[in-house]
């Protein structure tokens, strides 16, 4: 999903300030960096220190919603294998000392 906003301001300012005016948060444009989606300033990729100027097009691409989901599913799999692997150490050891009984 594509959102674009234009900024009618008569003097430059930072992208950050403008996106904080229209109420997106510092936390959904880190999401949306950092998952897969971008923010584009006529049409080209922007930084939120940007300057923007009046008539600028600011283009927010959200990241697809399965990104957040297999990110977590990831990271739940690999605490299992850690885990399953910290207990198999166990067993090995307690195995290999001999106390078996």
């Amino acid at each position: 999903m594509k959102i674009s906003l234009v900024y009618q301001g008569e003097n430059p300012c930072h992208l950050k300030t403008f996106l904080r005016q229209q109420g997106i948060s510092r936390g959904l444009l880190a999401k949306i960096r950092h998952e897969g989606g971008a923010i584009d300033v006529d049409g080209t990729s922007g930084r939120k220190l940007d300057m923007i100027f009046p008539n600028a097009v600011v283009t927010l691409t959200m990241p697809p919603e399965n990104t957040i989901a297999s990110t977590r599913t990831a990271a739940l799999s690999l605490t299992r294998i850690i885990v399953c692997a910290i207990i198999l150490r166990i067993i090995i050891g307690f195995i290999a000392s001999g106390n078996n009984e």
